[in-house]
């Protein structure tokens, strides 16, 4: 089974998840418990309780959920956007691991995508402090090309359409099992699950990227 389009989840696979992680859970609560008087710890459980509502019951669409100006108007912050990521940039990093298994790839011949769930305005920070526009063929927010809350199979399936290739011909590379490994592998798609931490263990687990020249390289002999 020849691969033809590799896709790659980015927080937490390509960069850390620190940048919005400080966002959603640490900024944004702050600012709320400074305008309402209350204790970081009382405005950050009523800020997730109010994320998680919203995504259980479905009450807005995936690219408002995960608009982060959508949650400033809808807690009245007096911040803006660009105070927010001004803030938090300095903690978006690179793994180590990534610029040699891109260029690696790339000299193999293969088309390279990220596949993220992240909105389109945490994307254009994070390509403004890596060479990540440069480095791969094609950027892809689910909830705003898709409108999806998550990365469920039907994304896969329409990434091969839009791609002309059968689900064999793709591998996902991602640290969530359920969004990166599962999704991807119900359509028949290849996956594997990059658990970085080794905590957990299963089929097609790599520890590092590295690992998945020596997957595709193993699949060209085989």
């Amino acid at each position: 089974m020849l691969i033809k389009l590799i896709s790659f989840d980015l927080d937490g696979t390509l960069i850390t998840s620190d940048f919005d992680r400080l966002i959603w859970d640490v900024l944004i609560p702050q600012k709320y418990a400074e305008q309402k008087g209350l204790l970081l710890s009382e405005a950050q459980q009523i800020i997730a309780e109010d994320y998680m509502k919203d995504l259980v019951e479905l009450n807005i669409s995936a690219k408002e959920w995960f608009d982060v100006n959508w949650w400033i108007k809808r807690f009245e912050l007096n911040i803006t956007w660009e105070e927010l990521w001004q803030k938090a940039q300095n903690t978006i990093h690179v793994f180590d691991d990534v610029e040699e298994t891109i260029k690696e790839l790339k000299e193999l011949g293969y088309k390279i995508i990220i596949t993220t769930g992240a909105s389109q305005d945490f994307i254009d920070i994070k390509l403004k402090n890596t060479n990540f526009k440069e480095m791969f063929d094609e950027i892809i927010s689910v909830s705003n090309k898709y409108n999806s809350h998550d990365k469920g199979s039907e994304v896969y399936e329409k990434i091969c359409e839009e791609h002309d290739i059968k689900p064999y011909e793709l591998l996902h590379v991602g640290d969530s099992y359920i969004q990166d490994v599962q999704a991807p592998r119900a359509i028949g798609a290849q996956s594997l699950f990059l658990n970085r931490d080794e905590k957990i263990k299963s089929i097609n687990t790599i520890t590092s990227l590295k690992q998945v020249v020596d997957f595709i390289k193993n699949q060209k002999i085989n």
